[in-house]
């Protein structure tokens, strides 16, 4: 089927990936069905060469400005490659006209989607004033690199976030720079309770970005979920983490008092030899229900 209710018509799922090309102008009239939807998802991953991403956006971009009650919306573009920044401004211009409390972009493996694109998605994403869920997918995207989490760092800076994942795993181009600006962008987020970071196979991610995520986190006392992946493929390890990084990272978490579930994952991180520091930190958090460490070499 192309879109399926939920029982309580207030939640739709849409898969755009059985249109063809003779209804392919219905996606708007198909979001717009019913007015008083207030949970939106769209998913666009099989549509491949159906319909041009830009029309592809302005339908969708077109729909969901007309549902006037919408609260929580998901697009999920995992490896369309007809997306690319033009296909993104398209979208972006009818985003920041929403009133929406939840936002869940998947932009996973499109090749086209560029620092341009995540700066395009960044100003309209800082007009969504009561936003309080976002959760960004750009893993596998080759061309985004520092500039976009610079840009995420004035989101972030604007926010009254609770809830933030960033995955941005196997971006070869993200660096230590990208980490500090994500870092300063986060210790403007006091009301954050849920932080989901992954940064798998980021060869060029040191020391020095464990040191600069574990200062924010020193500023976010109300975290209760974090999630953190600096892992690396067993035939790549990344050797540029160290005890290093994972004491800074540890006495970041050393502040969080209401700690109550936790992942890190250094998975083929070769030079971390000790992890004391991080069970010494883990000791005093008397609200920790759910703990998850995965530090094989």
């Amino acid at each position: 089927p192309i879109y399926k209710k939920t029982n309580d018509h207030k939640s739709l799922a849409i898969d755009l990936g059985n249109l063809t090309t003779s209804n392919k102008t219905s996606i708007q009239d198909i979001i717009k069905e019913d007015l008083n939807v207030t949970d939106l998802s769209l998913y666009c991953s099989s549509l491949g060469n159906q319909i041009s991403g830009i029309e592809l956006m302005k339908e969708i971009g077109l729909g969901i400005s007309a549902l006037q009650y919408l609260n929580k919306l998901e697009i999920n573009c995992e490896s369309l490659t007809t997306i690319s920044d033009d296909e993104i401004q398209a979208l972006t211009h009818h985003i920041e006209k929403l009133f929406i409390e939840s936002l869940t972009l998947n932009f996973s493996w499109c090749e086209g989607v560029s620092d341009k694109s995540i700066y395009l998605l960044g100003k309209s994403i800082k007009q969504l004033l009561c936003l309080e869920y976002l959760s960004l997918d750009f893993s596998n995207c080759i061309q985004i690199s520092d500039s976009s989490l610079e840009s995420i760092k004035a989101v972030l800076q604007s926010s009254k976030l609770k809830h933030l994942r960033l995955d941005l795993q196997n971006c070869p181009n993200v660096t230590d720079s990208g980490a500090y600006h994500l870092g300063a962008g986060l210790k403007c987020c006091h009301t954050l309770k849920q932080l989901m970071l992954d940064f798998q196979n980021c060869k060029n991610i040191t020391d020095n970005s464990l040191t600069f995520i574990g200062e924010s986190l020193k500023k976010i006392p109300t975290l209760q979920n974090l999630s953190l992946d600096f892992s690396s493929n067993i035939l790549f390890p990344n050797k540029n983490i160290t005890d290093r990084g994972l004491n800074d990272i540890s006495q970041g978490i050393s502040t969080l008092d209401s700690l109550q579930y936790f992942s890190l994952n250094l998975d083929n991180c070769y030079n971390i030899t000790d992890i004391s520091i991080l069970t010494d930190a883990l000791k005093g958090r008397n609200c920790l229900k759910n703990l998850s460490l995965n530090l094989n070499r």
